[in-house]
């Protein structure tokens, strides 16, 4: 492998991260999903061939400093049969479809299998420890505030200044300038600005306020997104803050109504220079390009609905059945990896028991705590439930998972949220039998 700077930085972040590792004697599995947060900018490019930052840190971790937690996960039964029904399709869908093992498909089996892995000990250290909810929180509001700082500095010196090892076609328009930040693709940037800013209205516990810090975040985040020229994004973004405002007492529709104001003003100022003011002729040939693509898709699922034509191989699919369906990139053809679509790409690769599978792991959370919501009214429930609302609309029309940082963003908001839906069952079990519980690991014998 050829080293770039790139590839330097995500060596030191990897060394970094076990020097750190190595001085902690207590909570490792704490420090290593802080740390998670904290290098996100640098997880996803590579430290060794084939092997990002993410996926070496996590199995780094997983053989040497790992500490598993010893409890009965019978409480979340069907979350267990989910995954295990999407693994089995994964499995099958190669088995059936699939080809040998060679460098794309073992980077997409190194980073499912490092999500499932980080998810897991999410899920362990969230139920051990309620307060570790918002201290990574906070470590995730970090993360915003330097993709801002990243954001910043290429308006200063140009969309050049990248973590990325190419520019992406769509930065740079006939009508504007599309600005990604430290990731990839402007549409990436606008998801992954949208589920932080709903984790910005949570609550600290025990605190009645928001802090005067998040209401800036906020403001700053909503400009953000019409940088980025992305309407998905920015639709996305609207209909989690219905969703909110829907649930939300006087107080927090206040904070939106004026939030949007200021936001709003901020971007009319100078709208000469971001993108979602300036995208109104590609509107049409963006739609029907798109279109064409998503009937190709779905022509694909017909001819294999149930397991998908098997992970990783949608761009090997189309460079001999679909050949139009590529970008020109440094001179170079690069056939697509996805569909335009996160469900379509999820239909065609896993066919529709894998897309049922993982999707309703979603839809399973957001209702538990909806109900959770109508019975303890716990708004931090509606902020993380907004912030995935707003990442599945965007996901319609790109597939934000190609960039594995967006996974990990995603798939923490979803384990806070599983979390907190357990913390409320612990509630109801105390209010019902007068008992006094403060962990669900105790909720396992009641």
């Amino acid at each position: 492998m050829e080293l770039s700077i790139l590839n330097i930085l995500s060596i030191v972040n990897v060394l970094t991260f076990l020097l750190t590792i190595l001085f902690t004697k207590k909570e490792r599995n704490k420090h290593y999903l802080k740390y998670i947060i904290i290098s996100y900018p640098l997880l996803v490019n590579y430290a060794l061939p084939s092997v990002n930052s993410f996926v070496l840190i996590t199995l780094l971790f997983l053989i040497f400093f790992y500490k598993g937690r010893k409890f009965n996960y019978s409480i979340i039964p069907l979350y267990k049969f989910l995954i295990f029904i999407f693994i089995i399709v994964i499995i099958t869908g190669s088995i059936l479809y699939g080809e040998k093992i060679d460098r794309d498909k073992f980077i997409y089996i190194s980073e499912i299998a490092s999500l499932m892995i980080y998810a897991k000990i999410l899920i362990d250290e969230f139920l051990l420890d309620r307060l570790f909810i918002f201290q990574l929180i906070n470590s995730i509001k970090l993360t915003l505030v330097l993709s801002f700082v990243f954001l910043l500095a290429q308006f200063i010196f140009g969309p050049e200044l990248s973590l990325s090892r190419t520019m992406n076609p769509n930065i740079i328009s006939n009508d504007a300038i599309r600005y990604p930040s430290f990731l990839s693709d402007p549409q990436v940037y606008a998801q992954f600005i949208g589920v932080i800013s709903f984790i910005c209205f949570i609550k600290q516990e025990g605190k009645d306020k928001l802090p005067k810090y998040n209401y800036i975040l906020i403001i700053l985040s909503l400009v953000a997104i019409l940088i980025t020229g992305a309407r998905a994004g920015l639709t996305g973004l609207i209909i989690g803050y219905l969703f909110l405002i829907l649930f939300s007492n006087s107080r927090y529709r206040i904070i939106m109504l004026i939030t949007a104001g200021v936001s709003y003003t901020i971007a009319l100022y100078f709208k000469d220079s971001i993108a979602i003011f300036n995208r109104g002729g590609d509107l049409n040939d963006t739609y029907d390009f798109r279109y064409s693509v998503w009937m190709d898709a779905f022509e694909i699922f017909k001819k294999y609905p149930l397991f998908g034509i098997g992970f990783g191989n949608y761009s090997k699919y189309v460079e001999i059945h679909n050949p139009d369906q590529f970008w020109l990139v440094e001179n170079e053809i690069v056939y697509f990896d996805h569909p335009e679509s996160g469900y379509l790409k999820f239909l065609t690769e896993f066919g529709l028991i894998g897309l049922v599978s993982i999707m309703s792991i979603f839809i399973f959370t957001i209702i538990s705590s909806v109900k959770n919501f109508i019975k303890n009214k716990d708004i931090n429930h509606i902020a993380l439930i907004s912030s995935i609302i707003c990442w599945m609309v965007g996901f319609y029309s790109t597939f934000s998972f190609g960039d594995i940082r967006i996974a990990i963003l995603v798939i923490t908001v979803l384990c806070m949220l599983i979390s907190l839906n357990y913390y409320a069952e612990i509630k109801s079990v105390n209010i019902k039998n007068n008992l006094k519980i403060d962990s669900p690991l105790e909720l396992i014998n009641v």
